[in-house]
């Protein structure tokens, strides 16, 4: 249906903050192991590990809102 590929594509362009999180040392990505203390940046919408340097998510393509504030 034409309507909700809209409503994702809108709900993807509005920026949500993403979810920051310290890591407990199980958390891994790929070859990449998080020890116990170090913030993991998670997509709000999919929760895939991204860097502070993502605008969007690059799985889902969730714009990111990195603003602090509101």
């Amino acid at each position: 249906m034409p309507g909700i590929d809209i409503q994702l594509a809108i709900a993807k362009a509005t920026p949500k903050k993403p979810i920051l999180e310290e890591s407990d040392g199980k958390v891994t990505d790929g070859n990449v192991h998080y020890c116990k203390g170090v913030t993991v940046v998670r997509c709000p919408r999919c929760g895939t590990i991204l860097t502070r340097s993502h605008h969007y998510c690059w799985d889902c393509g969730q714009k990111l809102e990195w603003k602090e504030g509101k």
